[in-house]
């Protein structure tokens, strides 16, 4: 188990290198999710989850919705972006 988590950490570590995050995006505070990865609040609001295989989903206060899969092909939502199901 602690090794896993090490793994995880130095994934979280890996995936920061290549962040979607803006450079000046603070963290206020993290918190480590056995088998999901590291989820983080950031000082303007918004909330970044690291997944634990290199994917990351970011929600940012202003209702935008990015996610960054393991291949690093992005996908952004905003409140003008249309659903389609």
């Amino acid at each position: 188990m602690i090794q896993s988590k090490e793994r995880e950490e130095q994934s979280m570590l890996d995936c920061k290198k290549k962040s979607t995050v803006s450079p000046t995006a603070e963290i206020f505070k993290s918190a480590y999710v056995d088998g999901i990865g590291w989820a983080s609040q950031l000082m303007s609001g918004g909330i970044w989850v690291q997944y634990s295989d290199g994917s990351q989903l970011i929600i940012n206060a202003s209702d935008a919705v990015k996610y960054t899969d393991c291949n690093g092909l992005v996908t952004q939502l905003t409140d003008s972006t249309e659903c389609q199901t």
